[in-house]
């Protein structure tokens, strides 16, 4: 199987993928927004399958924006095989859903080898611009968590 790089793809060439369970956008070229279809349980081979493209397809570290704009569920698979993944920088949770912060927590407290902060917004701009802000350098990270209140992190 060929390894295609966001520069592989020409401007005019959407670069999104359907999985059937999820949507991948391309937002950069390391940072990809995911979106899961209602009333799906995410599955930990499902987790692999996206990971799979995403590791096709961006640049490692990549980071995820995770649209929460749909109810679905993630079995303990899934939580484990998404905490173990070493290409990730960071996740960023989208949701208007207020108990998705205590999820968060949940999710980050689930053991794994690599430390990857997380954090959830309630809207779309503030954490892109997170995630822009931990791709440019560290340095940059806590003036911009401090610029968004409404974001909730674990770092």
């Amino acid at each position: 199987m060929q390894t295609l790089r966001s520069s592989d793809f020409p401007c005019d060439i959407p670069r999104s993928f359907d999985l059937g369970f999820c949507t991948i956008d391309i937002v950069s070229e390391n940072i990809a927004e995911i979106v899961i279809k209602e009333g799906v349980e995410v599955t930990g081979a499902m987790v692999e399958q996206c990971l799979g493209v995403l590791r096709g397809v961006l640049e490692a570290p990549f980071c995820l924006l995770v649209n929460e704009c749909n109810s679905h569920s993630y079995d303990f698979r899934a939580q484990t095989a998404l905490g173990a993944t070493d290409d990730l920088l960071a996740v960023a949770l989208v949701s208007e859903k207020p108990l998705m912060d205590m999820a968060a927590c949940c999710l980050m407290r689930q053991p794994r080898p690599t430390h990857w902060p997380m954090a959830v917004f309630s809207n779309r701009e503030d954490a892109l611009a997170l995630l822009n802000a931990l791709q440019g350098g560290r340095k940059e990270v806590s003036a911009t968590v401090a610029k968004f209140p409404h974001g909730v992190g674990i770092f």
